[in-house]
C-alpha cells in the first residue's frame, strides 16, 4: 500500500491528531484517495509501494513529492494530477 505522509508549514503532521476537524477530515479524505489512485503499483526496479508527501506552506497550497525510479515517479504523478 501507498505510504501517504503530510508536512503543513514545515511541520510533519499525522492527520488523526489534527485538532481542526474540517482539516483532519480533509487530509484523512486526500490520503485515502491517493491510496485508492495509486496503492497498487510497485516500481518495477524496487518492488516497492510509492511513498508520497503531501506538503505545502498551508492547507491551501498543497503539492506532491514522490520517491521512486525517475520514470515511476513520473507515472505516479500523472495518476494523482488527473
Amino acid at each position: 500500500m501507498a505510504k501517504v505522509s503530510f508536512e503543513i508549514g514545515g511541520r510533519k503532521l499525522d492527520p488523526c491528531f489534527v485538532g481542526n476537524p474540517m482539516e483532519k477530515a480533509r487530509l484523512l479524505y486526500l490520503a485515502r484517495q491517493i491510496r485508492r489512485r495509486i496503492g497498487a503499483l510497485r516500481d518495477p526496479l524496487t518492488g516497492k509501494a510509492p511513498s508520497v508527501l503531501v506538503k505545502g506552506d498551508d492547507f491551501e497550497d498543497l503539492s506532491y513529492e514522490v520517491d521512486g525510479s525517475q520514470h515511476f515517479v513520473k507515472r505516479v504523478k500523472a495518476i494523482l494530477v488527473v
